[in-house]
């Protein structure tokens, strides 16, 4: 009964679903053409939405997509020389979800070729050192400051709370997402 009990527990608990949220490297190439954009990605459900922005072109694009399984996709339309085109990407990301790894679409050329997404991070320092965290995860109020952090007392013990200016006792404080 016990066991039937326990296995009943696990299976009524969901797996944990892979965020894409967060700014991406995108690099890759099409009928040798190089891709080169950076996205940002807000994942709600399975649904992705965002923007794009081609390394040689200011213009932000509009991105849509969707995550089914271990599969991510998201696409966006350019305009070159008077037409549309579609970029469809669609990858696989590694365990961490840092990297993800696929193919590109081009409508209506139907053009293919292979791209490498790479999860930006960022550095912030505190007295205690660098941390690094994904980027475009951190919470942030109308100051602009992060809305949990850890605060550090001179005795190395932490709290999590609402952010502040200062840290307990005069102690550096650092924020992490």
């Amino acid at each position: 009964m016990k066991k039937l009990l326990v296995l009943l527990a696990f299976s009524a608990v969901p797996a944990l679903a892979q965020d894409f949220s967060g700014v991406w490297k995108i690099d890759g190439a099409v009928a040798d053409n190089p891709v080169a954009a950076t996205c940002t990605f807000k994942q709600t459900d399975s649904h992705i939405t965002g923007s794009c922005k081609m390394d040689q072109s200011d213009k932000t694009l509009e991105v849509k997509g969707e995550v089914k399984g271990k599969q991510v996709t998201w696409q966006y339309d350019i305009d070159y020389q008077g037409t549309t085109y579609t970029l469809a990407y669609t990858g696989a990301p590694d365990s961490a979800v840092a990297v993800i790894k696929g193919t590109i679409l081009v409508t209506p050329s139907e053009s293919e070729g292979d791209f490498t997404a790479t999860k930006q991070t960022t550095k912030q320092t505190s007295t205690y050192g660098e941390i690094e965290h994904p980027s475009g995860t951190a919470q942030e109020d109308n100051d602009g400051i992060h809305s949990q952090s850890v605060r550090e007392d001179r005795t190395g013990s932490s709290s999590r709370g609402p952010a502040s200016n200062a840290g307990e006792h005069g102690a550096a404080k650092f924020q992490v997402s």
